[in-house]
């Protein structure tokens, strides 16, 4: 599961950066970055709840960095 955690971190770090994943205001849509992170990982069935507990563990992490 760490490569898949690191995956995410990477695909979160990306999608950040990306200007149509921001609002208007300059912060991050993070309902963008989740369909994006989402579609590029494409987790299976089984690992959605794996994926969201990650992707917020990500999110936190890639924020306080922000």
């Amino acid at each position: 599961m760490n490569d898949f955690y690191r995956l995410i971190k990477e695909r979160v770090q990306e999608a950040v950066q990306r200007p149509e994943n921001l609002n208007e205001d300059g912060s991050i849509n993070w309902n963008f970055v989740d369909a994006d992170v989402f579609m590029e990982t494409n987790p299976t069935p089984d690992t959605v709840a794996a994926f969201y507990y990650m992707f917020e563990k990500a999110c936190a992490a890639v924020e306080g960095c922000a």
